[in-house]
């Protein structure tokens, strides 16, 4: 946008809207230009090297309390199923679980951890891995998303493993159960429905107070229990 002032959104370019709501993925350098002409804020996403204002959902908090879920049910041995893309929520969502693990007294040398080489471009590419992990004994795999976690399950079940009675298997953003296909999920509800209201409040806060620090809002999710879970005596 830079370079060619016309890829700048018509909303802006025409100063036809007074503040911008994002959502997604965009460049940084991008954003900044939108940022230089009106309010901006980011919705899910941090840029670390802006200072705009942003919602976040309390990724850390969440998946931690899904960890300290499947320690209630017996699970010891995890595995983390990351995001395919080096964003700051799935970063957190990995921190999380290493939060979790290490306040249940899970040693961290028993758990998996498997980032963007199984999962890239929204597709599960590489899943031996994980089907070895299982069967070696990985009782609860914790995927990044729920459209990881669908693709992992239908994975797991076209080799012949039952979710969960003999891996459990939660995500992340509460999708319903017909995205899901079969079952409703364990995941986390983020409430983006707040996250949008608490979006508007600032917009509408930048307005009034040009001149006031950047804000970083958090909105806190809560877990969704659902059918891809269970207490590992479940698995004899």
């Amino acid at each position: 946008m830079e370079a060619d002032p016309s890829a700048v959104p018509a909303l802006v370019r025409e100063r036809i809207c007074r503040g911008i709501i994002l959502r997604g993925a965009h460049q940084e350098r991008d954003v900044a230009c939108i940022a230089a002409q009106v309010p901006v804020v980011s919705v899910g996403r941090l840029y670390r090297g802006l200072s705009i204002d942003t919602v976040l959902s309390d990724d850390v908090e969440a998946v931690r309390a899904l960890v300290v879920h499947l320690s209630a049910l017996g699970h010891r041995r995890l595995a983390w199923l990351g995001g395919h893309s080096a964003t700051t929520f799935f970063e957190a969502r990995q921190a999380g679980f290493v939060q979790g693990c290490l306040g249940e007294g899970l040693a961290l040398d028993a758990q998996r951890f498997f980032g963007r080489e199984i999962y890239q471009g929204y597709t599960l590419h590489e899943v031996r891995g994980i089907l070895d992990a299982v069967r070696g004994g990985t009782t609860a795999l914790l995927c990044a998303n729920d459209l990881l976690a669908r693709q992992v399950m239908d994975a797991l079940e076209n080799e012949g493993l039952r979710v969960p009675d003999d891996v459990s298997v939660t995500g992340f953003d509460a999708w319903p159960v017909e995205m899901m296909g079969k079952r409703r999920l364990t995941s986390v509800d983020p409430n983006f429905s707040e996250m949008g209201r608490a979006a508007v409040r600032l917009v509408v806060q930048r307005l009034a107070q040009p001149t006031m620090p950047s804000q970083a809002l958090v909105v806190k999710g809560e877990i969704v229990h659902g059918e891809t879970t269970a207490p590992v005596e479940a698995k004899i």
